[in-house]
């Protein structure tokens, strides 16, 4: 009898952690969705941060900068939150090692490639303070 109850509480105790895990997935997801709809104010946020990053010339607007495109391939493409330091540098690692035919835009991963170790680095801590920080809402 007390094996069968042990059974049940740790069926119930696996199945409550699984739930639990999607709810936050969840929940991320629905963070993200508002976000990348202030994908221009973040990119302000992070140049304003990051004032020695490189900005694109050819751009006509924020959305069209390179930096745009890099959090929305994060955000869109790979559907990865913005909050998470390492989630960013799987980003970064998948943006720079993209092929041409894929959903990279060739000018930002250029101006990544243009980037060294010290100057991603702090992209990326500027881009997940952005998010930690709730100022996007």
């Amino acid at each position: 009898m007390i094996k069968r109850i042990r059974f049940w509480f740790l069926v119930m105790l696996s199945t409550l952690a699984v739930l639990s895990g999607s709810v936050l997935q969840i929940g991320e997801a629905q963070a993200s969705a508002q976000t990348t709809a202030s994908t221009a104010v973040l990119v302000q946020r992070v140049y304003a941060d990051y004032p020695e990053l490189v900005r694109s010339d050819a751009a006509a607007s924020l959305e069209d900068d390179w930096l745009s495109h890099f959090i929305d391939y994060h955000l869109h493409v790979k559907s990865r939150p913005g909050r998470y330091h390492f989630d960013w540098e799987l980003s970064m690692a998948d943006y720079l090692n993209a092929a041409e035919n894929s959903d990279v835009s060739a000018a930002a991963q250029a101006t990544l490639a243009r980037l060294d170790r010290q100057q991603r680095y702090r992209l990326i801590a500027a881009l997940e303070q952005a998010f930690t920080d709730g100022r996007l809402r």
